[in-house]
């Protein structure tokens, strides 16, 4: 029973066809194509052993180390706020079912109550600091109180911005008025001044008018002989240095109208540059 249960087992079936396959040379039949393709099997089965038997014993030289994470595919789902923070009520137990838009839990909010605040009073310094830029950008009198700050007016935090920048807004307005009022009493002595030489001028011109009649006069005598050259002579060197000082005259005018422009040039410089520094500070 045992040899007959040997014919049929499916071992011993492929151990037969594994000697058949193993048999390089042609059967009875003389079947060579049979035979190369046992060769083939050969060699195929030859070549995976000794790729299994490399990467099991060949030594690694080196290797790449990457991070990894593992997820484990189950339907438990993290539910996790944006931001953090203290949990105050949990809403639901374990095992409830929750629909869509459902409140889970609620945070407690003194920490996000406290940087609301913080937040709130820092843009209303801001503001405050803008209504008093945008004041001194457009040369108003006052500050315009912006209609947000006005609603809360009887915070007290609200009332000291709008005082501090209405105290800043008064101290540059007054510096910058002080620097040009100084500036300008410059141009006022400078125009007096212009006005002392062109008087002096208008006198010389004058001046020049009388001695020039005189010496016609003194001329008309020496060409009839009834006056002397001296006299003469002294008449044309006083013209002279009466022409000589309305020369000098002139040239102090000249110079004293470049100094005003000059001066107005530097009032337009301050008011230019507190310009520009209001529009860096906004």
């Amino acid at each position: 029973m045992s040899r007959a249960w040997a014919h049929t087992h499916p071992l011993t079936h492929f151990w037969v066809w594994v000697r058949h396959c193993l048999r390089l040379e042609p059967d009875e039949f003389g079947d060579q194509a049979r035979c190369y393709f046992r060769q083939g099997l050969i060699v195929v089965f030859g070549y995976v052993l000794f790729l299994v038997g490399w990467s099991a014993l060949a030594p690694l030289a080196g290797a790449t180390v990457a991070p990894g994470i593992l997820v484990v595919d189950s339907n438990r789902k993290t539910v996790q706020h944006l931001t953090g923070g203290a949990v105050e009520h949990i809403l639901v137990a374990e095992g409830d079912l929750a629909e869509e838009g459902q409140a889970l839990i609620t945070l407690d909010g003194t920490l996000t109550h406290a940087s609301l605040d913080a937040l709130s009073a820092e843009y209303w310094g801001y503001l405050a600091r803008l209504d008093r830029l945008q004041a001194e950008r457009d040369r108003s009198p006052n500050t315009h109180i912006a209609p947000e700050l006005l609603q809360r007016k009887d915070d007290i935090r609200v009332a000291k911005f709008i005082a501090d920048e209405n105290a800043v807004f008064e101290q540059k307005r007054k510096s910058l008025a002080g620097q040009i009022s100084i500036l300008r009493s410059r141009i006022g002595q400078f125009n007096k001044v212009i006005s002392g030489l062109q008087a002096q001028l208008n006198s010389s011109n004058k001046q020049v008018v009388h001695l020039n009649d005189e010496l016609g006069g003194v001329k008309r005598l020496y060409d009839k002989g009834y006056e002397r050259k001296p006299r003469l002579l002294q008449l044309q060197r006083n013209i002279a240095e009466v022409i000589g000082m309305q020369g000098r005259l002139i040239e102090e005018i000249s110079k004293t109208k470049l100094t005003i422009g000059e001066t107005e040039l530097s009032i337009n410089d301050l008011v230019n540059q507190r310009g520009a520094e209001i529009v860096r500070e906004m």
